[in-house]
């Protein structure tokens, strides 16, 4: 058996392979009509998206066979892509040197008969094939091998369009200036993390953040600046959390996050950190700002994420009335907890600034 050489760009290969996010996704619909329409268009009892990884080749979709994937050794494929200018036909494996002794031919499914045409991105690299395969010798007629280029067209047509829908969800629920998840990607976390809760009980904390000091920042030195402060805080942040738990841009100079904690201690040193980590970074990038935080640990589930954001807001608010540069932290255990006033005096963990 003789195994396909690796190309040459291998490297820059597989990471275009990598960057569509395929690689052991679900079944959809358009692929698997694909390639039910090359088996039927080639009278071919197989037909296959194959996709040739570092070491296996997986299959996108697939007819008349039953594995999803082999050994990248094995497969008629991983020789397709070697010259993308071509299809690959091999019209009688058994005596063709190269395929004669391969597994797939000597046993199951006894492959005799394959057509691969390379699917090929913009940038010119083959990321796999679509095959027809057949138990028995033959070939195609030319109307049949045009037709499958067009479908192998469409897999990358289909694969882009994919990719960009993606990118495009992504985008949505990004902050573009800090690149952290927005308001409504944070809404949909929380909600998820309320969910969990009704299901197991497990507490989670909310800390809502705002800065004191960012209207002088744009007032006196211009909103460029207020926007590098705002990339310096989303940094301070992100860096100050455990990797368990979430960071947002909620909108203006408030951010939060959504932490995975069971004690109100354990929120409270969270929350230092934050506010630490945010004192320390602006003084180093020359930034006279601080934080006022609120943290909320739901001992109970909230009514909504809307109303649990809300609380952990009124804590915020709380810390910055009484002085700023300071967090404030609070147990929630009954839905009566949610009707915490803005502005009002709050019972709770307060760790004033030194």
């Amino acid at each position: 058996m003789s195994r396909a050489p690796i190309p040459l760009n291998e490297a820059m290969r597989l990471k275009a392979l990598h960057n569509y996010e395929i690689l052991d996704s679900v079944c959809e619909q358009n692929f698997d009509d694909i390639t039910r329409l090359a088996a039927r268009l080639c009278d071919c009892p197989m037909a296959l998206i194959s996709l040739i990884d570092s070491d296996r080749q997986w299959f996108k979709s697939k007819v008349g066979l039953e594995v999803s994937e082999t050994h990248r050794d094995l497969s008629f494929c991983a020789h397709a892509i070697l010259d993308a200018s071509q299809p690959l036909i091999v019209t009688d494996a058994t005596q063709d040197c190269r395929f004669s002794d391969n597994d797939l031919v000597v046993g199951p499914p006894g492959i005799r008969f394959y057509a691969g045409i390379p699917l090929i991105t913009k940038q010119g690299f083959p990321l796999g094939t679509l095959c027809v395969v057949d138990t028995k010798p033959r070939t195609i007629d030319t109307y049949q091998l045009d037709a499958l280029r067009v479908l192998a067209q469409s897999i990358v047509t289909a694969l882009d369009l994919r990719q960009t829908m993606r990118a495009v969800g992504t985008l949505a629920l990004s902050d573009q200036l800090t690149g952290l998840p927005n308001r409504t990607a944070y809404l949909s976390q929380m909600s998820k993390s309320i969910e969990r809760q009704k299901r197991d009980g497990h507490p989670f904390g909310i800390v809502y953040i705002d800065l004191d000091g960012m209207k002088r920042v744009n007032d006196q030195e211009g909103h460029a600046a207020g926007d590098r402060l705002l990339v310096v805080a989303a940094k301070a942040i992100a860096k100050a959390v455990r990797g368990e738990d979430s960071v947002a841009r909620l909108g203006g100079d408030e951010f939060a996050c959504l932490v995975n904690v069971a004690t109100l201690s354990a929120l409270a040193k969270i929350c230092e950190r934050i506010r630490l980590s945010i004192k320390d970074d602006m003084l180093i990038n020359g930034f006279s700002a601080t934080a006022s935080l609120g943290g909320a640990l739901f001992a109970q589930p909230p009514k909504d994420e809307y109303r649990a954001i809300a609380v952990a807001d009124a804590l915020m608010y709380a810390a910055k009335s009484s002085g700023k540069d300071q967090c404030v932290c609070r147990q929630i255990t009954s839905h009566i907890d949610d009707h915490v006033s803005r502005f009002g005096t709050v019972t709770a963990l307060q760790m004033n600034a030194n």
